[in-house]
């Protein structure tokens, strides 16, 4: 399922020579010449490397650019522009012949080898964002500024760059320094704390002209003096790729790192100013050469910022669903060698880390590594996942507390008035993004908890998703467990697919016919009404499977037994490698009861 037009893209994995100390603030030195140049190096001259185009997967960035190339024997700044790409390679664009990989190469200062995306974008737009994305791979950083002067040290490998007003079509208003550039330095000092082998985005704090010689320039100004804010990004590490996403749209710039959210920035000032995405290499260093790889380059324009969920893309969980009764857990050691709680008000406060945060397409995602830390000696699995809180933030409150918890209208009524809810219904929408494969365990691999209701010790339902690494579709199913003082026996229930036994064995490896394929959209809902439990699947508001449970005899009638659901992603799998993982992404959740 998706909500986008992605009319193009600029995923690129890099590998450069050169990441380097940076103290240069601007492009102000660039060119602003260029010609138009169809021509080519013949494949002859560019030795045995391949013209980029002919690599299907750079031919829609490549249609949608030109090529910006210095000649390294002229002065410092000159470029040239080349329009027609399809048949275009030089000794500074290239694909590589032994990979494939797309290659940008430059030397002397001030000069560039870059893709320039064509379209030119508002950010300001509240309707449509610009996205790009890139997995970086430095190589042996310390080569390209060997012998260069210490204060023209740096290299910038992607940019938002600008090209003029709004009001003017892009004629006018032109300015010298781009919105963003991203860089990797060998030293910076930022607020007392040195950060060696680093990457930063440097980004431009307002939209005055700061070009020393350049009309209008506000050049010596007060204007001028701290035009630049510089984040630190993240650590470089030799021979790891580090994974980078920028997002521009609804007068804000977002970098994710890793796909953790880094930077969310107010971009306000920039609203007059149209910009554009540039990617290659720009060398900001004397007596050297960059050489920068791209294994795969993707551009996506005009994405919708709020989807047919009503879901905003570019703000935090909490802002596209109620949060305020429930916690996370997260499977990142808190302290004492268990998962970390981010209890009801922080959550609901835009919190987001690498295991929760809000997808592109606005959706509410939980990730869970297998090698994650459990909540309690007790969980041999570990998960990304919300528990309900009906106190909602008032932690006078305690977890436990039977005002913070509800119960089956089963139990005597005249116990039901403690309690913070009676009955209950949970609903849900969301897509199984990716599911664990490196283990040869069926009960393990490809097995989630993606919906439970929780009692005080056992669990009246976990609903699972499970998809076997060699099958194209997953089975829903769920176990229902008695109460601890019935024995706390499980039953299991096939949804889709007929995969577990009553007792929880796999039944069948098979692969589901009716089950449901990864990204695929699809709901359910868990609802109790009295001893009754109901479990329904359902894809665009149409039924496709529900089984009633009658829960008389399980042990849930009295007032000890306080209920609560949790949503989310509880891994059943921890014998598959500790880098695999699985991801969902919820795009509604909504929890109702009586008396609430």
């Amino acid at each position: 399922m998706s909500i986008y037009r992605p009319v193009i893209s600029l995923f690129f994995s890099i590998s450069l020579f050169g990441c380097i100390n940076n103290s240069e603030d601007s492009n102000s030195a660039l060119s602003t010449s260029a010609s138009d140049s169809s021509s080519s190096i013949s494949l002859e001259t560019a030795g045995s490397n391949l013209v980029p185009y002919l690599t299907a997967r750079y031919q829609n960035v490549i249609d949608a650019s030109s090529f910006q190339v210095s000649d390294p024997q002229a002065s410092s700044g000159n470029k040239t522009t080349h329009n027609t790409l399809n048949d275009y390679v030089d000794d500074y664009f290239y694909s590589d012949n032994a990979s494939s990989d797309l290659t940008f190469t430059m030397s002397g200062y001030s000069n560039r080898a870059e893709l320039r995306v064509l379209n030119n974008f508002s950010t300001a737009d509240s309707n449509y964002q610009q996205r790009l994305v890139a997995s970086v791979l430095p190589i042996t950083p310390s080569l390209s500024i060997a012998n260069s002067d210490v204060s023209k040290d740096s290299i910038t490998f992607l940019q938002v760059h600008n090209k003029g007003t709004v009001v003017s079509d892009a004629t006018e208003g032109i300015l010298s320094h781009p919105l963003l550039r991203v860089t990797c330095e060998s030293f910076r000092s930022l607020n007392g704390v040195d950060y060696d082998s680093y990457y930063w985005a440097v980004l431009k704090n307002n939209a005055y002209e700061c070009g020393e010689g350049n009309d209008d320039s506000y050049y010596g100004k007060s204007e001028c003096d701290n035009a630049y804010t510089y984040f630190p990004l993240t650590d470089f590490v030799e021979g790891q790729a580090t994974n980078f996403e920028i997002i521009v749209g609804n007068s804000t710039l977002t970098i994710k790192v890793d796909g953790q959210k880094t930077i969310e920035q107010d971009i306000s000032y920039w609203d007059s100013l149209l910009s554009y995405f540039k990617a290659g290499v720009y060398n900001q260093f004397y007596n050297g050469t960059s050489k920068t790889l791209f294994s795969v380059l993707e551009y996506y324009q005009d994405e919708s910022i709020v989807n047919s969920y009503g879901l905003n893309a570019l703000v935090a969980p909490s802002s596209n669903f109620d949060l305020a009764d429930w916690y996370l857990s997260i499977p990142e050691n808190e302290g004492d060698g268990y998962a970390t709680s981010i209890k009801e008000n922080v959550l609901n406060a835009s919190y987001q880390d690498k295991y929760f945060y809000t997808a592109n397409d606005g959706g509410m995602v939980f990730y869970t590594p297998v090698a994650g830390v459990t909540t309690s000696s007790g969980t041999k699995y570990v998960r990304t996942e919300l528990r309900e809180m009906l106190r909602r933030g008032d932690t006078s409150i305690s977890t436990s507390d039977k005002e913070n918890n509800w119960a089956f209208s089963s139990i005597p009524l005249s116990e039901q008035a403690d309690f913070g809810g009676i009955d209950g219904r949970m609903t849900a929408t969301l897509a199984i993004n990716h599911v664990t494969t490196t283990s040869s365990n069926n009960q393990h691999v490809g097995r989630i908890v993606i919906g439970q209701i929780h009692a005080a010790s056992n669990e009246p339902i976990r609903l699972y998703y499970h998809k076997l690494p060699n099958n194209e579709q997953g089975a829903l199913y769920f176990a229902h467990e008695t109460a601890k003082a019935k024995g706390g026996n499980e039953t299991w229930y096939n949804l889709l697919g007929e995969m577990v036994s009553s007792t929880g064995g796999i039944n069948s490896t098979a692969n589901p016919s009716n089950g449901i394929t990864l990204a695929e959209a699809f709901s359910y809902s868990i609802i109790v009404e009295g001893d009754k439990l109901i479990v329904s699947i359902l894809q665009d508001s149409l039924e496709l499977v529900s089984k009633e449970i009658n829960m008389l005899n399980s042990g849930y009638d009295d007032e000890d037994n306080y209920m609560y659901f949790k949503a989310g992603l509880y891994l059943q799998d921890n014998s598959s490698n500790d880098n695999d993982y699985a991801q969902v992404t919820f795009y509604a959740l909504n929890n109702t009861h009586d008396n609430y």
